[in-house]
């Protein structure tokens, strides 16, 4: 009896193991894949997501970037998501979501996509004079990976704060 208990605790243990470690090798892999992606990528997982809006959440597609933040957190956090977009790349969603994140605060907010040593597609708001750097595509990854409820929402009404800021240094108002 008590090697049986022995055995089943050992069990235990190096099941927990095992998924603790596959864990942090998936990500690792999810933000090694984020830093290799490129800005010639960005517009096809954006029209991606924005079809994937108008077939499975219509209502949504037309919803201000603001009001879309819990869906697309919930999509993140939802496992197997991603299946609708591509069923064979898991981290489809992440880039989809990164991709129409930042192409929807750059047509908001006049900014470009450059493209930055090892945290992938850097979305550049502002002039040459005040200019900020955001990760729209590392965001995504972090939210779906560690965020909580809300990240989402704060990272979008930071960058508009920000970008209304850099205007009225400016002296330019907003598209």
């Amino acid at each position: 009896m008590p090697q049986t208990i022995a055995l089943i605790l050992l069990g235990i243990v190096a099941l927990l193991a095992y998924s603790y470690f596959f864990m942090k090798k998936s990500r690792k892999r999810l933000f090694q894949r984020v830093a290799a992606f490129t800005v010639a990528e960005i517009p096809g997982f954006a029209v991606k997501f924005r079809d994937y809006l108008s077939r499975e959440h219509p209502e949504a597609a037309a919803q201000p970037l603001a009001d879309l933040a819990p869906l697309m957190e919930q999509l993140l956090k939802k496992p197997f998501s991603y299946l609708k977009l591509d069923p064979h790349d898991n981290d489809a969603m992440v880039f989809a979501i990164g991709s129409h994140l930042g192409e929807r605060i750059a047509s908001e907010h006049t900014g470009r996509w450059e493209q930055s040593d090892g945290k992938g597609p850097a979305l550049v708001i502002g002039t040459e004079e005040a200019q900020v750097t955001m990760y729209p595509i590392e965001k995504a990854a972090g939210i779906q990976e560690f965020g909580a409820p809300g990240d989402l929402l704060a990272y979008i009404l930071t960058c508009r704060e920000v970008a209304d800021e850099l205007n009225r240094r400016a002296g330019t108002t907003p598209p």
